[in-house]
């Protein structure tokens, strides 16, 4: 499945799950864009 840059990260999170999900927030990656992320 082909997802532009903006989709990924918006998909990204719905993939991880309890602790990941925790530091993804905690660690503000959910701030970041796909630029930075990669």
């Amino acid at each position: 499945m082909d997802l532009t840059p903006s989709q990924n990260m918006k998909a990204f999170p719905a993939m991880l799950s309890s602790i990941a999900l925790s530091y993804y927030h905690s660690s503000h990656l959910a701030e970041i864009n796909n630029e930075d992320a990669v």
